[in-house]
């Protein structure tokens, strides 16, 4: 049994504080109204335990085979599916529909225009 969880980085877009316990640093813990449940009702930490399952790594290796630029940019190598309504505001997580390929920059820049909106 390992002796301590190991760090990965707060959920909340662009933060990337290290976390060991929980999804989001102390700065990001919210009163459970924006971040804690998605649309639906869903507990947010169950969707994000969706990422780790195969059918996730199958879907994410087949959008980034599809289009191995950046949708946005059209530059940069992607390496990001991000999707196009938020999981947490009912878009669905496992729907190739709702998934474009963007590098980091411009996934980084999309989730900011989210959070200003």
């Amino acid at each position: 049994m390992t002796p301590y969880l190991p760090a990965r980085p707060c959920a909340h877009p662009g933060c990337g504080k290290a976390v060991r316990v929980g999804v989001y640093c102390q700065r990001h813990q919210h009163d459970g109204t924006k971040y804690t449940h998605t649309a639906d009702g869903r507990d947010r930490d169950h969707v994000r335990r969706l990422y780790g399952t195969s059918e996730w790594r199958l879907l994410r290796a087949r959008v980034l085979r599809e289009c191995p630029t950046c949708e946005d940019c059209h530059k940069k190598e992607a390496r990001t599916p991000h999707h196009i309504v938020p999981v947490a505001s009912g878009g669905g997580l496992f729907d190739r529909a709702n998934l474009v390929a963007l590098c980091e920059s411009c996934h980084q820049l999309r989730h900011k225009q989210l959070d200003n909106v």
